[in-house]
């Protein structure tokens, strides 16, 4: 078993961490221990976490854990798990993702990345066009706000190529599962429900 305290910082006004921080800081930490070629091929989030987190690498499932992921490391597949610890998270940074949204169009069920945005990680514009898209669209919640649980993907967010994100179920102001493309090539679904922080 490996475990690993994650620097994770709250993101704009939020009170909970982002799942693209753990993405993020997840995906560093594979890449300062291994190559380019490793990365987090699946992350589902099962609830909201308020405070500093550890990654767990281990086939035994914690008890406590509130999201786990799956590691792409050459040719075969790690399991790894985060749990919530009781260390308070110390910073906070800024986070506006209107110039994300700007560089988008939507267009029926879809969004559809126009323009290539600098400052943001994939992980980051990734996400926040899929928000984007269910509050154009869909009736906004009468309770709780759309959030990001899961992710699954056949091959790494990368720096360059255009992404588009098409919903392909839905049940309106619960759960969504869509579809994703960069640069044109379909690499796996995003999914999203709605929850209270």
């Amino acid at each position: 078993m490996n475990k690993i305290r994650l620097e994770i910082s709250y993101k704009g006004t939020r009170n909970y961490i982002h799942g693209t921080s753990l993405y993020d800081e997840i995906s560093k930490y594979l890449l300062e221990q291994y190559d380019s070629k490793t990365y987090v091929n699946s992350l589902v989030i099962r609830k909201f976490a308020h405070k500093a987190c550890d990654l767990i690498i281990t086939n035994t499932p914690p008890d406590n854990y509130f999201a786990s992921c799956r590691i792409n490391l050459s040719e075969r597949n790690l399991s790894a798990y985060l749990v919530e610890t009781d260390e308070k998270i110390k910073s906070r940074i800024e986070y506006d993702e209107r110039p994300i949204q700007v560089a988008t169009l939507v267009k029926d069920k879809s969004i559809i990345q126009q323009n290539q945005v600098v400052g943001y990680s994939p992980i980051e514009i990734l996400v926040s066009m899929t928000k984007y898209l269910h509050y154009q669209i869909m009736p906004k919640p009468k309770i709780g706000i759309w959030v990001f649980v899961q992710l699954d993907i056949e091959r790494p967010l990368e720096k360059e190529g255009l992404f588009t994100v098409s919903i392909e179920q839905s049940i309106p102001g619960r759960f969504s599962a869509s579809s994703i493309t960069q640069a044109g090539n379909h690499i796996g679904f995003i999914r999203f429900s709605v929850g209270q922080s």
